[in-house]
């Protein structure tokens, strides 16, 4: 992350990322029967995530920071 330039205000953006990431995932968790407990079940609950505004919104931020800061081999 240092290599794409990232400072102190990108770092807790992407605390953030992680802490909403799981807390999505954690309620997705949530959802399923208690005897789907596999990751397998999760994944199909969990689909493409198109059906998971906040999952969707997460994914739109990363992306428009991650596009701010481009991979330096790409730059060369």
């Amino acid at each position: 992350m240092t290599t794409r330039g990232f400072a102190e205000p990108e770092f807790a953006k992407i605390v953030d990322f992680i802490d909403r990431a799981i807390k999505i995932a954690a309620e997705i968790q949530k959802s399923l029967p208690k005897e789907a407990n596999k990751l397998k079940d999760w994944k199909a609950k969990l689909g493409d995530g198109s059906e998971y505004p906040e999952l969707v919104q997460l994914r739109k931020e990363v992306n428009e920071l991650a596009g701010k800061y481009p991979l330096p081999a790409l730059l060369e």
